[in-house]
């Protein structure tokens, strides 16, 4: 009598099928040498899949690429660096905490003007991370321009150089863009200093039309 109990799946063939998806390798045969199964079955399964043509893996593929992934969450480490330095921690505590280069930290933090020298030629450095950054960000069809705190300042940095590489043409920062919402398929967006949240605009063809095709600002204005 059957069990009625399915399969198990095949992890070696679904890392396969992950990676043809993607682009990793050149061919079927030399996927399927990498993860040591039959060329002729993970074509089968492809073919099953509706994956047997190269334009009908792209429905197979991730909502953005392992390069994209991995600025992504270097961006988010940088983020929450810069965050717990902002709360209190030394530049040397939070590179370490979060696995960011002390100098890439020191970076951004002067990029940001989070920092300033105390001395002309000094190496020690004043953190004036307490003022607020006025800043635009598009927002439900609209051009709206918002104080920030830092974190959120960065996040809106992040959304905006996302949106002139898109408006560019770049299909990376396209599908970038497309991607930057929450769990429930919403836009995310930017909480301001007064608690209030704006949902990102990521319809590229309605911030065309409220910038009217033209630039994109990325830097804000430090206010008390």
């Amino acid at each position: 009598m059957a069990s009625g109990r399915g399969k198990k799946p095949d992890k070696n063939l679904e890392k396969a099928l992950r990676d043809v998806s993607r682009g990793k390798y050149k061919s079927i045969r030399e996927a399927a040498s990498a993860h040591s199964i039959g060329r002729e079955r993970l074509s089968r399964e492809l073919t099953q899949r509706g994956l047997g043509r190269p334009e009908a893996r792209k429905a197979y593929a991730p909502k953005y690429t392992l390069q994209e992934a991995r600025q992504r969450k270097a961006h988010e480490r940088m983020n929450k660096a810069i965050g717990s330095i902002e709360e209190g921690a030394s530049i040397r505590q939070a590179s370490k905490r979060f696995h960011v280069g002390r100098e890439h930290v020191s970076t951004r933090l002067r990029e940001l003007e989070m920092i300033a020298p105390e001395r002309e030629a000094g190496t020690r450095y004043e953190l004036v991370a307490a003022a607020k950054r006025e800043m635009t960000t598009y927002s439900n069809g609209d051009v709206k321009t918002i104080r920030l705190s830092f974190g959120e300042a960065s996040r809106n940095s992040y959304y905006l150089h996302t949106v002139y590489r898109a408006m560019q043409g770049d299909v990376d920062a396209q599908r970038a863009l497309q991607s930057m919402v929450d769990a429930d398929g919403q836009p995310e967006g930017v909480v301001d200093i007064y608690g209030d949240f704006h949902p990102w605009e990521l319809n590229i063809d309605v911030i065309q039309r409220i910038t009217m095709g033209g630039h994109v600002p990325e830097i804000y204005r430090l206010v008390s």
